[in-house]
């Protein structure tokens, strides 16, 4: 599958998350389409097919919401180096390590957002936006990072043997 059907896959996703997602914000936070995605298929696939997915949909996603230009791609960089780091240590990728994927996932792109924010200048009362933003927000992600996971292993080829 790789970067030929990623492409309008995380277009879709961008597109879905600023305008379907804040229609159904939940304790004030949401799930991020494009993380799931990118984290899901980064598991599976080589390193250099999730870095090309993450800066596709971090691009898409900072080009359709206000937020500056390369922030989220560089939290969705980060999450992907997570990843490989991860990968490198143990056999797999269970549940236990998705989970904690998604929560990494999730606090690095928000705080990335809070952070960049804050350089922006905006003011930014960080105990107000973990508690109402960002902890709903992974209890979010965490809810549909199984649908989304399942999704993309029907449609990504299976990894490649290390050899």
């Amino acid at each position: 599958m790789g970067n030929w059907l990623g492409l309008p896959l995380l277009a879709l996703a961008a597109i879905l998350q600023v305008t379907f997602i804040p229609q159904f914000r939940v304790l004030g936070g949401e799930p991020n389409l494009v993380l799931l995605l990118v984290l899901s298929y980064a598991v599976r696939a080589p390193i250099n097919e999730g870095i090309a997915w993450a800066f596709a949909g971090g691009i898409l996603l900072d080009l359709v919401t206000s937020s500056p230009t390369g922030g989220t791609v560089l939290g969705l960089l980060l999450l992907i180096v997570m990843i490989d780091r991860l990968r490198a240590q143990i056999v797999g990728i269970g549940f236990l390590a998705l989970v904690g994927l998604v929560i990494a996932g999730t606090l690095t792109l928000e705080v990335t957002g809070l952070i960049l924010a804050i350089i922006g200048g905006y003011n930014v009362r960080l105990f107000d936006a973990l508690t109402y933003a960002v902890l709903p927000s992974i209890a979010l992600n965490l809810a549909l990072i199984f649908p989304v996971y399942w999704f993309v292993r029907r449609i990504c080829p299976p990894p490649l043997p290390i050899s």
